[in-house]
């Protein structure tokens, strides 16, 4: 029987960096190498044009386009039914330490899911971006960057 995944619950903020739990979540991550893992995770992002910090990208499933929370009219769930998405973000303190997480169709990964927060929808702001969902964790180490990869997990 397969080990049950590792739960992982984190909340960054772009806003106002939180340097130590970005370090626990992106430590964690490391440790969970070759694993699978349960995420839950909250960006709180930067509230600066074009510094929201993450880069979620629609990647197949016929979807264009970039998608960013709030200020660009973005609310409530992003349909990944049947669009994969790939999310990017970088460590707020340490800059070669990066994290990309595959984000699978619901129809192949039904518990995945993607939710663009409307708190404060009526102002002119980024939102936070709610992610949820399995994922097996890959850890590419070259000499001057960490690449965190989280593929999509089906725990049949």
């Amino acid at each position: 029987m397969a080990e049950p995944p590792v739960s992982v619950v984190a909340a960054l903020d772009y806003a106002k960096p939180d340097v130590r739990a970005a370090e626990t979540l992106f430590s964690t991550l490391a440790n969970a190498d070759g694993k699978a893992v349960h995420l839950r995770l909250e960006i709180v992002p930067g509230q600066a044009e074009g510094s929201a910090g993450y880069s979620l990208m629609a990647s197949s499933g016929g979807a264009d386009g970039s998608v960013t929370c709030g200020r660009d009219g973005f609310m409530g769930v992003v349909d990944n039914g049947k669009t994969e998405y790939e999310l990017n973000l970088g460590h707020p303190a340490n800059h070669h330490t990066q994290l990309t997480i595959s984000i699978g169709d619901r129809r192949s990964f039904p518990f995945n899911s993607i939710i663009c927060d409307i708190a404060g929808y009526t102002e002119n702001t980024y939102t936070p971006l709610k992610l949820d969902g399995n994922f097996v964790v890959a850890i590419g180490a070259i000499p001057t960057q960490t690449q965190i990869q989280l593929f999509p997990y089906n725990p049949k």
